[in-house]
């Protein structure tokens, strides 16, 4: 039962830090506050790194808290159970933003957000299958070194991190609000829809 609960708590956990992380960014898309935001004086810099330290910030309260509830439940944090969660938190920091604002809601931008990351952690892992195959040597010896595959995770996922965060910032850089229909998913583009009927 006791494991059962550490697996909710690891779920949530998880769970929570793509939707923390995502949230600054989303929920502007529902509550309609992008031209409130953007049309203050102040340079897209200074907002993009507001909303992601609100966003760390959050995020770091709850490493801190599920943290403090493993070791209080005598849980060993060894550096390979830690060093994922690590990454993780990490790459969800800086993809957050450019999940967030491509999906345009919090739930689609955790959502796209997780996919994204196993996807890459699929591609990693199948590249690092592949060649060990092709080398001759079998992936499932437990005489294998462990730090060539750990330091090409790490690699990979600083390089995820930093070029999600590149493109969310670019993302969030070129945003141009425009009027739009009360459902702008069912607006027609301008060449579609005749003058006398946009008028209208």
């Amino acid at each position: 039962f006791a494991r059962f609960l550490m697996a909710i708590a690891a779920f949530a956990f998880f769970a929570g830090c793509l939707v923390l992380a995502a949230a600054p960014f989303g929920y502007e898309f529902p509550l309609r506050t992008w031209p409130l935001l953007l049309g203050q004086p102040l340079e897209r810099s200074r907002l993009w790194r507001t909303k992601l330290l609100a966003g760390t910030i959050a995020i770091l309260a709850l490493v801190a808290v599920h943290g403090a509830t493993m070791i209080v439940s005598g849980q060993k944090l060894l550096l390979g159970d830690v060093l994922p969660g690590i990454g993780f938190v990490a790459a969800t920091i800086c993809s957050a933003g450019w999940c967030a604002l491509t999906a345009r809601s919090v739930i689609g931008g955790a959502a796209f957000d997780a996919c994204c990351q196993f996807l890459i952690m699929l591609l990693v892992s199948g590249g690092i299958f592949l060649s060990y195959k092709i080398s001759g040597r079998d992936p499932d010896e437990s005489e294998l070194a462990k730090a060539p595959v750990v330091i090409t995770y790490i690699i990979a996922g600083a390089v995820y991190a930093a070029f999600t965060l590149w493109l969310g910032w670019r993302t969030f850089k070129q945003m141009e609000i425009r009027d739009a229909t009360a459902v702008a998913n069912l607006a027609l583009p301008d060449w579609f829809t005749p003058k006398a009927v946009a008028a209208l």
